[in-house]
């Protein structure tokens, strides 16, 4: 048994019992009888004497952490009795009390006995009551937790931005209808919704999307988890943090970030600061943070969800593994390459190990950690990470994934910077044409793979042409996403850069003036996005002669970046 085992001094036992902060007798108590009554029913040789199912395991867990008799228990009146006064200590020594005094007054008298003996039947009733009620309540809280996996899994699923391409052709449909059902011929139907295109071309359905799904569906449900469970607070904090976490991976990162708060905020008091599921809540602050451009504030984040999870679940543990992942991007972008890139090697070992290779989260750190080797300018060693994740992709989701249409994105603007011009705008027109008919034009990812493809026509000089791609990824920005949507700023960004090669000086400006002041709004005057466009316009206006505009964007600059 373990408490044996510890109690005896066995090999690692006092490391063991440290990393608790026990000693190893202390230890021992706590593991012996029912602790240690688990994993010893999950272990019997017999098989008909272990936990039938995985579920069935983890529901005499909760019994454990809920005080409740275990299946693993011996099958006692006098066990299931005392963990029912265990739970129950104040109701019973007040019925104890009671008992007592009337046990004293009608001591001796036939009358008393048998009114004793009622007494007795009634407490055996109402245990088995209790006991029906405790299972009824667990067997209700298996389903809420079906129920939130059910609806998470619905909803990280949405797409805002196709969902608000949908709202738009339905808007353009429907005015086409209502004209047709008023007698306006074919010609004139035509031009008016040609007319409310145009009209159109300038709301960001994306925002529109996201908006309605924030009031209607979030906003709700964030509503009635307080009302609900306000009671409830593990319940509550339960549901607070997949409400925070789908918001998050759907783009409400705003939104998200107050139940993401108070998830955290309420498994901190209740459970500890080791507990994995305030551990998760505290990666999942440090995810929101990253995602809205606050990477010094993500970064301590991380590192506490990342000690917990080693200390609490192993190195190799999925959710560890996670963690070193997103804390390996984060150091990358606040420009500590050499923590980001080993901490990404780190994740990839351990991926390899216990996912497997061809495990998607295992083909995106290779990924991560090729495109950082990439942007070092080790492209040899970037080759055969980029093209692993490129093939994995490919051979595991199918050529048509979104991941893979990535992945193969930038396994081509690799093969761009090898010199290897032919296969790389094999791959990347690939790429486009493979958006286009899988994701549709209006797909952020379409709009990518039509960037990466004028970056590379521009590498290669052929300005005309790349020029033509970056004006489509702008036009089809604007009216998929809106001229604020990062991707569409992205692009303006492009545009700029290619125009100040082309000599086109004052249209490469105003480029990269809209691409600024977009991004200030949307991600901050910090954001490294934001400050690396202000670096860049700073550098026009010095090389154009405009020196004190120059120095004055120069000046902000550094104080931005203390540089």
């Amino acid at each position: 048994r373990p408490s044996t085992r510890l109690s005896r001094g066995a090999e690692g036992a006092a490391e063991c019992a440290r990393r608790r902060h026990a000693a190893p007798e202390e230890l021992a108590r706590l593991l012996r009888r029912e602790l240690e009554w688990i994993p010893l029913k999950a272990m019997r040789k017999d098989r008909a004497e272990r936990y039938q199912t995985p579920s069935e395991m983890a529901d005499d867990i909760r019994n454990y952490l809920g005080g409740r008799s275990l299946l693993a228990g011996p099958e006692t009146a006098s066990y299931r009795v005392q963990k029912f006064i265990r739970r129950n200590r104040a109701g019973v020594i007040a019925v104890s009390a009671m008992a007592a005094l009337l046990v004293g007054g009608i001591a001796g008298t036939g009358y008393g006995l048998v009114r004793a003996e009622a007494r007795r039947a009634d407490a055996v009733e109402a245990l088995g009551r209790a006991e029906d009620a405790e299972r009824e309540s667990a067997a209700r809280a298996r389903d809420l937790e079906q129920v939130v996996a059910f609806q998470s899994a619905q909803l990280s699923g949405i797409d805002a931005a196709a969902m608000g391409e949908r709202i738009r052709e339905r808007i353009v449909e429907e005015r086409a209808r209502s004209l047709g059902a008023r007698g306006v011929d074919e010609k004139g139907v035509r031009t008016a919704v040609r007319g409310l295109e145009g009209e159109l071309s300038g709301v960001n359905f994306t925002d529109v999307a996201l908006d309605t799904l924030s009031e209607q569906v979030f906003g709700r449900a964030l509503a009635a988890i307080d009302a609900r469970f306000g009671d409830q607070p593990l319940v509550r904090a339960r549901l607070l943090q997949t409400a925070a976490s789908t918001m998050r991976e759907i783009g409400l990162h705003e939104a998200a970030l107050a139940p993401q708060t108070v998830a955290l905020d309420v498994r901190r008091a209740q459970l500890g600061a080791d507990h994995p599921d305030t551990l998760a809540s505290i990666n999942g602050l440090g995810l929101l943070l990253h995602s809205r451009g606050h990477l010094a504030e993500a970064a301590p984040l991380y590192r506490e969800a990342l000690a917990g999870r080693e200390r609490a679940l192993g190195a190799d543990h999925p959710d560890t593994l996670s963690t070193r992942t997103s804390l390996g991007v984060l150091l990358w972008m606040m420009g500590r390459h050499d923590e980001g890139v080993r901490l990404t090697r780190d994740t990839v070992d351990g991926l390899r190990r216990t996912a497997g290779a061809d495990h998607p989260d295992t083909l995106a750190a290779i990924g991560n950690l090729g495109g950082m080797l990439h942007l070092l300018g080790d492209l040899d060693g970037a080759e055969p990470h980029l093209r692993e994740s490129a093939e994995g992709y490919g051979r595991v989701l199918g050529e048509a994934h979104l991941s893979t249409l990535i992945a193969a994105g930038n396994y081509g603007r690799l093969l761009l910077d090898l010199g290897r011009a032919s296969e790389a705008e094999a791959c990347l027109r690939g790429v486009v044409e493979t958006s286009r008919r899988v994701l549709g034009d209006a797909h952020p990812a379409t709009l990518t793979s039509i960037n990466n493809l004028g970056g590379m026509l521009w590498s290669l000089g052929r300005l005309d042409e790349a020029e033509g791609c970056f004006r489509e990824a702008i036009d089809l920005g604007v009216w998929s996403m809106g001229e604020s949507h990062p991707d569409t700023l992205n692009s303006l960004h492009n545009m700029g850069g290619l125009l100040w090669q082309m000599g086109r000086h004052d249209d490469a400006e105003r480029h990269f003036r809209q691409a600024l002041d977009g991004l200030r709004r949307v991600l901050g005057d910090d954001h490294p996005e934001t400050l690396n466009v202000l670096g860049v316009l700073c550098r026009l206006l010095a090389e154009t002669g405009r020196q004190e505009e120059a120095e004055a964007l120069s000046a902000e600059f550094g104080e931005r970046t203390g540089e």
